[in-house]
């Protein structure tokens, strides 16, 4: 596990500053460092072009992006219409 910034911009080579694999340098990112801090947020929205807004925007609408450290596990439950027909309330 890198620093913050070396993180980041091992992840944006990676993916070439490809703003299409947007959701893919997050992940990355986040799965190196446990979670998408604010700076990494600005880090990532700087070297791929994009304002801090487009790339907020995308951690915090995806429930598998945190801000914040979470555990080496995350359980999530739902109660939308395909949990519902798989069994959810079994």
């Amino acid at each position: 596990m890198g620093n913050t910034a070396e993180v980041v911009k091992a992840n944006l080579k990676k993916y070439g500053n490809d703003t299409s694999r947007l959701i893919d340098i997050i992940r990355d990112v986040q799965s190196e460092l446990g979670s998408v801090s604010d700076e990494a947020v600005g880090l990532i929205a700087d070297g791929a072009g994009l304002s801090r807004v487009d790339v907020e925007g995308v951690v915090s609408f995806y429930h598998f992006f945190s801000k914040k450290p979470v555990g080496k596990y995350a359980v999530y439950l739902n109660n939308s219409a395909v949990s519902v027909m798989m069994g959810c309330g079994a």
